[in-house]
C-alpha cells in the first residue's frame, strides 16, 4: 500500500483480495470480503470503508465504472455499468460495516 494512493485501503482490498485468481476456488465476493475482514486490522477495514464512501461521493455519478477502472489495478470486473459498479461498492460497504 502506497501512501500516495488516493484510496490506499480500497486499493489494498482490490489488489490483494480481488486478484485474477480470486474466484478459482469458487469463492464469492462476500466470502472474499469476509476473509479481508478477518485477516486485516480494524483500521484497514475502517480505511476501506472510508475510501469507498469517499470514492462514491467523488465519482458516484456518470462515469463511475470508468473512474473505478482508471483508479485501481484490480483484475476482476466489478460491474459492467455505472449502476453495477455502484451496487458492488455499496454492497461491499455494507459487508464491511457489519
Amino acid at each position: 500500500m502506497l501512501v500516495s494512493d488516493p484510496y490506499p485501503y480500497l486499493e489494498h482490498l482490490l489488489a490483494a483480495y480481488f486478484h485474477q485468481d480470486a474466484f478459482d476456488d469458487g469463492e464469492t465476493d462476500e466470502e472474499i470480503i469476509r476473509v479481508f475482514k478477518t485477516t486485516s486490522r480494524a483500521y484497514e477495514v475502517l480505511g476501506a470503508r472510508a475510501d469507498i464512501e469517499r470514492f462514491l461521493a467523488q465519482h458516484g455519478g456518470r462515469g463511475l465504472s470508468r473512474a473505478l477502472n482508471g483508479a485501481f489495478r484490480h483484475q476482476v470486473v466489478l460491474g459492467e455499468s455505472d449502476e453495477e459498479a455502484r451496487m458492488w461498492l455499496a454492497r461491499t460497504l455494507e459487508l464491511l460495516s457489519r
